[in-house]
């Protein structure tokens, strides 16, 4: 009977440790998989203006958030333009820095050839003030992936202080 039992309880470890070496390993290669990243620099402030970066290939990304101020829960209209007509589709990942809000993530339609018009949500959160990374995923019609992160804070007026 014991025996049984240290059977079962050394297979749940077994299983919740493949698991989660299973999930960072496959993170590690999800990231693995992006031909560039390249990161805004810190004086971008997307609730004034839009911000941009330029790939080592010199495609230059500019990404604007409306409208203004940006707010969780408020339908915002992403609004991205490039410097030369290489990428095929957009999306948008939404990511929580100060806490874990999970990844949101939705597409952004192309509408010109230089330009990715859509919308999206940031989701609520009890903090008075929400750091988030937001990621422009891009691919090219060869599926090559170019990532494009940019830094937003946002402040809910209804969190408690």
């Amino acid at each position: 009977m014991q025996t049984r039992h240290l059977w079962y309880i050394v297979s749940a470890l077994l299983l919740i440790t493949v698991g989660l070496f299973g999930k960072q390993y496959l993170n590690q290669q999800a990231e693995a998989g992006f031909a560039e990243i390249q990161i805004a620099t810190p004086d971008c402030h997307l609730q004034t203006t839009p911000c941009s970066l330029r790939f080592s290939d010199g495609n230059e990304i500019t990404l604007d958030i409306t409208p203004k101020p940006i707010s969780a829960l408020i339908p915002l209209s992403f609004d991205i333009k490039t410097s030369n007509d290489v990428f095929s589709k957009l999306a948008i990942q939404v990511t929580g820095i100060n806490m874990d809000m999970g990844n949101t993530q939705f597409p952004i339609p192309k509408t010109a050839a230089q330009q990715f018009i859509g919308e999206g949500i940031l989701p609520i959160c009890t903090q008075s003030t929400m750091l988030w990374q937001i990621r422009a995923i891009f691919t090219t019609a060869q599926g090559q992936h170019f990532v494009a992160d940019f830094p937003l804070e946002t402040t809910n007026s209804i969190a408690k202080p």
